[in-house]
């Protein structure tokens, strides 16, 4: 096994009840072991199957590949074309048959997205890139479903919000979501409530991220009402890359495009709804080829009250940067938490590097185990 890349496990629990209790787990998890490292900047984690009932697979993207991450280091599966890099990974099982699709975006002089495959080879493209924003969100039923946001005109990425089905090796577009004007694809995310005793469908929470990184709930009815705002900043936008509009009269100015990590829809111990996201700061610490990269982060949970969001969990991950976080099955009956962590960012001479960490919820602490 590479000296550079030890499989561990980390049962972390991030509900800190005291300052004394906060402060050991911090200097755990700041010392903490890997269970992953690379020369590598990562962009995107997820885990899912190449066929239907198979063991979960740990994706991680960095800007040129898609490796598979295993117990003897990572494999690399899939690159993007040519002259081009990636800038974000999701992954969904979007036409139900147990093997998950790779939704990928890449910047490509635009920013564009693939939708990617099992195929008779490995993966593979499905039919041409989409100009702008696709994003799996999955439905009150819990299919997952394509949502589209264009390219193009004077505001990129500030269209409407359309349904996007493949038809044959095809994305079409189809109805258009009713979200307020200007709404970016990733700023917002659905949580679905078990319907209560007497009801008969689930109800719908939507949720928006502020510019500021807060919170907001609106009314589904009524996207335009805010029923509720967080009172602090609960995510962060590890990435901004900035591009140049154009106007109809021909007048460019400069658009800064924010790319949130992903929010994972989950459940609590008792099966309840819950989101996993991830928060970090708004301090620069780098700026790589019109990427700007930001400090800091942690993995949270968060859990539906009557108004908003509360979170129950957090891992204390002081001084490093999550840029991606999922829910990972790594064995039968057994879920963690995966973070891609950011350890040194490309600049000059040296060398990118990204971790990987595994955390559970355990009854105090942080937890090593091999």
């Amino acid at each position: 096994m590479s000296s550079t890349r030890t499989w561990v496990v980390l049962l972390a629990a991030a509900l800190l009840t005291s300052c004394a209790h906060a402060r050991t787990a911090q200097d755990t998890a700041l010392g903490a072991t890997e269970f992953y490292s690379g020369r590598v900047l990562a962009v995107g984690l997820a885990a899912g199957t190449d066929a239907a009932g198979e063991p979960q697979k740990l994706w991680l993207a960095d800007e040129k590949a898609v490796r598979e991450l295993r117990s003897d280091g990572d494999v690399e599966v899939w690159k993007p074309p040519r002259f081009t890099r990636i800038l974000r990974l999701e992954v969904a099982d979007l036409d139900g048959d147990g093997a998950d699709e790779w939704v990928v975006l890449i910047d490509q002089g635009r920013m564009r997205s693939l939708l990617v495959r099992v195929g008779e080879d490995g993966r593979e493209t499905v039919g041409r890139p989409w100009n702008g924003w696709l994003r799996p969100v999955r439905d009150a039923d819990g299919a997952w479903g394509l949502l589209g946001q264009r390219s193009g005109g004077e505001q990129p990425f500030r269209g409407h919000i359309k349904r996007v089905t493949l038809e044959g090796d095809s994305l079409v577009e189809g109805e258009r979501l009713d979200l307020p004007p200007g709404t970016p694809l990733y700023d917002w995310f659905n949580v679905w409530v078990p319907p209560a005793e007497g009801e008969e469908a689930p109800t719908q929470r939507l949720f928006q991220v502020e510019d500021s990184g807060k919170l907001v709930e609106r009314d589904p009815r009524s996207p335009r009402a805010i029923t509720w705002r967080g009172g602090e900043r609960v995510a962060g936008r590890i990435v901004e890359a900035t591009r140049l509009s154009q106007s109809m009269l021909g007048d460019e100015e400069e658009l800064v495009v924010r790319l949130l990590p992903p929010i994972v829809d989950t459940s609590d111990a008792d099966g309840a709804p819950a989101v996993l996201m991830v928060g970090g700061t708004q301090t620069p610490v780098a700026v790589l080829r019109d990427l700007r990269v930001f400090q800091g982060g942690d993995v949270r949970l968060l859990v539906p009250d009557d108004r908003g969001l509360r979170e129950v969990r957090r891992t204390p991950l002081v001084g490093r940067a999550v840029v991606a976080a999922t829910v990972w099955e790594i064995e039968p009956g057994r879920t963690v938490w995966a973070a891609a962590v950011w350890m040194k960012v490309s600049g000059g001479f040296a060398r990118p590097e990204s971790r990987g960490l595994l955390f559970a919820p355990a009854p105090r602490g942080l937890v090593s185990h091999r």
